[in-house]
């Protein structure tokens, strides 16, 4: 019998396997597979035993609902899920080093569009024939030929200008574009209208009947199937038979294939009783394929090896063809891009003209009882003469009671303000005689009394400092003017009344520091850092969410190619944000740079690449857009909180200020602020400290983002 036909099928109450004649004489070899998606009680077991056999060259129709496994097993046949069993395709294993499955040996067409919506349709098949290592001539060549057969709009029009129909015809050009000796395509025809549809057919039959190219075909129009050569139906992981149309019909005694995959389906759910058969499919009921199986078996080693990498472990045109494709995204996204390129700046602008500058038009309300010296020299006009020479206050002077004032500042219109009894001209002359001896009351009615609002703090350090500057002030001014009627010897020195405290020149910094300069550089490295997370995850995830990185894969393309080549595009975009960034803190906001501007640079540009690779972490991990915020957000502000930007480190407890060095940014901040304000360089602990554990960080990010996505992966 076997002499007689050139297959043999096997039927069993569970699946229909069928064992080919030459195992070289299949495209498509697999026994026992088996497959399931999680653990423990959530696991479900998707390919349960499955054996598959695709003749070479022939086109085979896989059909079953949906769920049951079908796109689970191509993308087990594609190399990019790992089954348990024995799968060959093209005489190799899938993935193995070299083969070109995924790669070039394959042309894959997903169930959705899978394409950049900003590439016109020449883009889209220049991009893929970089994948497979086309020349430029031989792209549009092909190009031509397939705009030409199905149909398809100018070559310049935009995907996203095209109907869905169109994308999908597209779609199913990029699959046929380097004429792979496998082609799969999943629901080709949907969306197609019929005298196309029946076009495509009629191609696919054209393209197999050298026995060079194998179709394997997923199609919800079952009828349609009764144009494949092999039709395969499968329900709950497993095959349900696997023979020619025609064979299946005629054995059931049934005349439609829809009629055959509902008794088969019955049966495989304990509806019908079952019973173990075995027949034989004659020459004219399979389509004979003896010349197409014999030219395979001439050819069976003739495949084309997977193109070389000019690096060992990746393809240099593979990384490159990403890093255009990323350029023309942007390009067609040029407002997104400028913005994408501005942000950075202008949020260092606003910190710059809304952080650190001292707060002014500070209310301030003033109750004056008093009623001078002798009845003439009222000393506290002095004093509020010093204090309006202030730059942050403005001195309300209409109060008559103290608690006209209070009721001021209850309601938030002050910020408090200050009281003078009546008696403080005569009792401060009093006091400046009796420095020693003077009574309590005295001490009481010569001094300058002040209620604060001190719900912010920053405001309240402001206010109690002018108030003592003042008084500075106003001592010597006293003194200037009044000393010889003051002092019983008839002569004063104005500096006798200054602070004993002289502080010199500072060692490093200014003598009146600005807040500014302590926070701007950790405010620099936040922004790199933070800015280079989104932009990054949000990349990644748009093309997942398209189809289009599932396809890049299948075209050979590894997780570690898309990573560097995300990586060098992004880190163009980088450069010119910290340039800009730079250039605008030092030059246009004269923020302190003590050391060298290469370092700061250099230092800022690894924070940025380091928030690159977390946002690569972040978009291997999460599955949509919202949690990969949530993730970003939920862990840069802890970050910013406990890196020592906002408030210095030594106010944490131990335990904290102890986990917060380990974070990215903290000793980042610490080097860029030393380098910044104290000049310091590489030969410094914190400086290097700096840049060693922003490297950690950046190869940490990136390692466990490549290991993450190849775990998504398979």
């Amino acid at each position: 019998q076997l002499a007689k036909s050139s297959l043999q099928y096997k039927y069993w109450p569970e699946k229909l396997v069928v064992m080919a004649r030459q195992d070289q004489c299949l495209a498509v070899r697999g026994r026992e597979l088996m497959l399931s998606y999680g653990r423990g009680r959530s696991q479900v077991q998707v390919l349960q035993g499955l054996d598959l056999s695709v003749p070479a060259g022939s086109i085979y129709a896989l059909l079953g609902p949906s769920g049951c496994g079908k796109t689970t097993l191509l993308r087990c046949v594609l190399g990019r899920l790992k089954a348990k069993g024995d799968l060959t395709v093209l005489g190799n294993v899938p993935g193995a080093p070299d083969h070109g499955v995924p790669g070039q040996l394959v042309g894959y067409m997903p169930q959705e569009v899978a394409l950049s919506p900003d590439f016109t349709i020449k883009e889209t098949m220049q991009y893929f024939g970089l994948l497979h290592g086309m020349s430029s001539l031989a792209t549009a060549q092909r190009t031509e030929f397939l705009l030409r057969l199905l149909d398809l709009p100018p070559a310049d029009r935009l995907i996203s200008a095209l109907s869905g129909g169109q994308q999908r015809r597209v779609s199913f050009a990029v699959a046929l574009l380097q004429k792979p000796p496998l082609v799969i395509l999943d629901e080709p025809t949907v969306g197609v209208d019929p005298v196309l549809r029946a076009r495509i057919w009629q191609y696919l039959r054209e393209l197999v009947s050298d026995g060079r190219t194998t179709v394997i075909i997923t199609t919800h129009y079952i009828e349609e199937a009764r144009q494949a050569d092999i039709v395969a139906m499968m329900r709950g992981g497993v095959l349900l038979t696997e023979s020619a149309p025609d064979a299946l019909m005629k054995h059931y005694n049934l005349e439609t294939l829809e009629a055959v995959f509902l008794y088969l389906s019955q049966r495989s759910d304990g509806c019908m009783d079952s019973e173990e058969m075995t027949i034989q499919i004659d020459k004219d009921g399979e389509r004979s394929r003896t010349s197409s199986l014999a030219a395979l078996s001439a050819m069976s080693h003739d495949y084309p090896a997977q193109k070389k990498g000019c690096v060992r472990g990746f393809n240099c045109v593979n990384i490159m063809a990403m890093v255009w494709k990323n350029l023309i995204v942007r390009k067609r996204k040029l407002m997104f891009v400028m913005f994408e390129f501005l942000l950075p700046s202008l949020q260092i602008v606003l910190f710059c003209l809304a952080v650190g500058r001292d707060p002014t038009g500070l209310r301030l309300g003033v109750v004056n009882e008093d009623e001078g010296y002798l009845g003439g020299v009222k000393l506290s006009d002095d004093y509020l003469a010093c204090l309006s020479s202030q730059n942050h206050l403005i001195l309300d002077e209409s109060h008559n009671n103290t608690q006209s004032a209070f009721d001021e500042t209850h309601t938030g219109h002050t910020w408090g303000f200050l009281h003078f009894t009546q008696d403080f001209s005569t009792d401060f002359v009093k006091r400046s005689h009796e420095t020693y001896s003077a009574d309590n009351d005295t001490v009481t009615n010569a001094s300058i009394h002040v209620r604060l609002d001190m719900t912010n703090q920053q405001i309240a350090l402001v206010l109690q400092a002018d108030i003592a500057t003042a008084y500075q002030c106003f001592l010597e001014r006293t003194l200037r003017k009044y000393g010889k009627f003051i002092s019983k010897s008839g002569s004063v020195n104005p500096f006798a009344v200054s602070s004993p405290i002289e502080l010199g020149k500072p060692v490093y910094g200014e003598l009146i520091p600005k807040f500014a300069d302590f926070s701007a550089p950790g405010i620099i490295v936040v922004i790199a850092f933070s800015m280079s997370i989104g932009l990054t995850a949000l990349s990644v995830m748009t093309e997942r969410k398209q189809g289009l990185l599932d396809r890049t894969r299948a075209a050979g393309v590894s997780d570690f190619e898309i990573l560097v080549a995300l990586s060098l595009t992004q880190l163009g975009i980088l450069i010119v944000q910290i340039v800009l960034m730079l250039l605008i803190s030092f030059y246009a906001f004269s923020v302190h740079v003590q050391g060298s501007i290469a370092l700061v640079f250099l230092l800022v540009i690894l924070q940025g690449m380091a928030g690159m690779c977390y946002g690569l972490f972040i978009s291997a991990v999460c599955d949509d857009e919202m949690s990969a915020i949530i993730m970003a957000m939920g862990s840069v502000f802890p970050s910013i909180l406990l890196s020592g930007i906002l408030w210095p480190m030594q106010g944490m407890p131990t335990f904290l200020k102890d986990f917060s060095l380990a974070l990215p940014n903290t000793y980042a901040a610490i080097a860029l602020r030393d380098m910044m304000g104290r000049g310091w360089s590489l030969g410094h602990l914190n400086v290097g400290l700096g840049f060693i554990i922003t490297l950690a960080w950046l190869l940490a990010f990136f390692s466990i983002a490549l290991f993450a996505m190849k775990k998504r992966t398979t």
